[in-house]
């Protein structure tokens, strides 16, 4: 948190986060010595070039919406701001664990 301009947004499994300048350079080796087994650390290039929020075409905001970097649950480690609000979301759902990125496609004939 001490390397944050403000707390994660977007949800504990995929947290968009804006870095202090002075940790800009530093804050990718932090981030992956305490999370690197349970996210994946994901640029604003990295994000808006890959397509991560959509083929379409974007917001007009969507570039300044986006932080320094996105963080993605590839565990099933959640990151929450405070204690109780990890006692108030019991569950999560945005990271990129295989039960998470699949979604079965029901079909009925009628």
């Amino acid at each position: 948190m001490n390397c944050l301009v403000r707390r994660p947004s977007f949800e504990p499994r995929t947290l968009n986060l804006f870095v202090k300048d002075e940790y800009k350079e530093s804050f990718p080796e932090i981030f992956r010595k305490h999370f690197g087994d349970s996210f994946i650390l994901l640029t604003r290039d990295e994000v808006l070039s890959g397509k991560l929020f959509g083929i379409g075409k974007n917001h007009e905001c969507l570039e300044s919406m986006i932080g320094d970097y996105v963080a993605l649950a590839v565990s099933d480690r959640s990151l929450f701001n405070t204690h109780m609000e990890a006692q108030e979301m019991p569950g999560g759902h945005a990271g990129l664990t295989p039960e998470e990125i699949k979604i079965p496609l029901i079909v009925i004939e009628t």
